[in-house]
């Protein structure tokens, strides 16, 4: 990535002093922004060296961060969203964007879904979609369905891990936290999966993105973390009315034989709001193609 343009963005790095471990889910942002021609360098790791003030603007692209609190933390001038959401409620996180400073702080491309357009008071243009919905645009995968029926809970859940794979009919178990030398490797094993029962809404994401059946399974001491970033993207999607909770692979099944019918939305407005000039060869040719596919 020699002598490319960087960009400071924000997403979790699990662990400052081992990088190596990625989330899955947020480690889409520099997958994303690579690809679109960049050197994205992450907001915590510039933070941890003191080179904040290189900067003069951050990008929030994976995420539910959009709120008060999270902005109040982040020492840059100007913060530009594409893509995240307002998973978070309560007090802390409220914001109003039209109030002083972040009425001049803040400049919204696009936000994941409708439910944060209402929450934050957004105008109802304004282009939605969660970017891990590109990802099968720009990195095509050939799916070889495999026998594995996955447990792929949220990072917050990963305990008790034998007895909820038993519990629900899965057979193994995928982790959200992965060496970034496994990276490719492991979202090829979960595209290729059977069937994924997942409480990880990035792992939803993809296995929806790539047209992979998957339900969303709370097993006994699960928690669902931040409703309202589901609430998002099933409204994004259209299947908000048929979006629930399953216990098993069972009810799982019966479920996405219920959604996966629904189209994906266009994702032409969030690419149209990107808020830099993508200036990959390779990325530019792909949206073309992409674009043909809606006239």
């Amino acid at each position: 990535m020699k002598n490319k343009i960087e960009i400071l963005t924000w997403y979790w790095i699990p662990d400052l002093e081992n990088k190596t471990q990625l989330n899955f889910g947020e480690h889409i942002t520099p997958i994303l922004l690579e690809k679109f021609g960049y050197m994205p360098i992450a907001y915590q790791d510039a933070e941890s060296k003191g080179n904040l003030k290189k900067y003069k603007e951050c990008i929030f692209v994976i995420g539910s961060e959009f709120h008060k609190a999270k902005i109040d933390q982040i020492e840059i001038d100007r913060i530009l969203i594409w893509g995240q959401g307002k998973g978070r409620v309560g007090d802390k996180f409220e914001l109003r964007l039209n109030d002083t400073p972040y009425s001049e702080r803040i400049k919204v491309f696009a936000v994941r879904g409708p439910h944060t357009i209402r929450q934050l008071f957004l105008k109802k243009s304004t282009p939605t979609g969660d970017p891990g919905f590109l990802m099968p645009i720009f990195f095509q995968l050939t799916r070889i369905p495999s026998k594995d029926v996955l447990y792929a809970p949220n990072h917050s859940n990963r305990i008790d891990i034998d007895r909820k794979v038993k519990e629900i009919g899965a057979n193994c178990f995928f982790d959200v936290i992965i060496h970034k030398k496994f990276y490719w490797t492991e979202l090829k094993k979960l595209v290729n999966a059977k069937f994924v029962l997942t409480n990880s809404m990035h792992v939803a994401i993809i296995r929806h993105a790539y047209r992979a059946p998957w339900a969303l399974c709370l097993p006994k001491g699960d928690i669902l973390d931040m409703p309202d970033k589901w609430k998002d993207v099933m409204e994004f999607l259209g299947i908000e009315h048929q979006f629930k909770v399953v216990k098993n692979m069972q009810e799982g099944l019966s479920w996405w034989n219920e959604v996966k019918s629904q189209p994906i939305p266009s994702m032409l407005p969030m690419l149209n709001a990107f808020p830099y000039k993508i200036i990959n060869k390779e990325a530019l040719e792909i949206i073309e193609k992409y674009k043909k596919t809606f006239e």
